[in-house]
């Protein structure tokens, strides 16, 4: 039993990693990419306003540099910021839980 518990301890890591890679890889694939989330229409067909906010979200960098940044945030415990509240994800998650509406309707 101790070595089932090991290798299950041993393997948890690399887990965590895949389903932390393939939801960054779900998110960038998205119909429109995160560009939709941050910018509106009439901010899309202006080029400069779409390089500045590449540049400032980091979207001009390499796949695997976004991966990585990724990852070393969500180990330092920083999940960005709300693109709707502009204030930080941990915080919304922490002070704002989800409104469950429980009645049944028919």
């Amino acid at each position: 039993m101790t070595r089932n518990i090991l290798r299950r301890l041993i393997a948890m890591p690399f887990l965590v990693l895949g389903i932390v890679t393939l939801a960054f890889r779900l998110i960038r694939v998205t119909k429109g990419g995160l560009r939709t989330a941050i910018m509106s229409d009439r901010q899309m067909n202006n080029p400069e306003v779409v390089v500045a906010a590449k540049a400032k979200w980091g979207l001009d960098r390499s796949l695997p540099e976004r991966l990585g940044s990724y990852i070393g945030d969500l180990q330092t415990g920083d999940r960005g910021k709300s693109f709707s509240t502009r204030r930080p994800v941990a915080q919304d998650v922490l002070f704002r839980p989800p409104q469950w509406n429980w009645s049944l309707r028919r």
